[in-house]
């Protein structure tokens, strides 16, 4: 099925009603990518970046804009940054942590058994 501009239009309007589709996200993408190619980072973090950027850069950026009174674009971009290493560190300390969090489970597990 070929999309004809009506079905264009109707979907770029959901997007832009729904707040995903704005100048703010668009920069938190653009924040997001460029820190993962500064930090070289493989595909899939790469992906997780832009898309943590994308996302605290639709809710945080209006916010913090209103409050200061900066451009909404620039603000996009900068806390797209910030949310890349937000969710970096909770990635991380997951990472770290797992292991022992589903051994401390297992255990709970095997005492409730018994």
């Amino acid at each position: 099925m070929l999309w004809n501009s009506k079905m264009r239009e109707k979907i770029i309007d959901f997007l832009t009603e729904a707040g995903i589709l704005s100048k703010y996200t668009l920069s938190g993408a653009l924040g997001a990518l460029a820190y993962s190619l500064h930090k070289r980072r493989g595909f899939w973090e790469g992906v997780r970046d832009i898309i943590s950027g994308s996302i605290t850069a639709i809710y945080i950026a209006p916010f913090v804009a209103d409050h200061t009174g900066m451009d909404l674009a620039f603000l996009g971009f900068l806390v797209g940054i910030l949310g890349i290493n937000v969710v970096s560190v909770i990635a991380d300390v997951y990472l770290k942590y797992k292991d022992k969090v589903v051994q401390a489970l297992k255990e709970a597990l095997k005492v409730l058994n018994k």
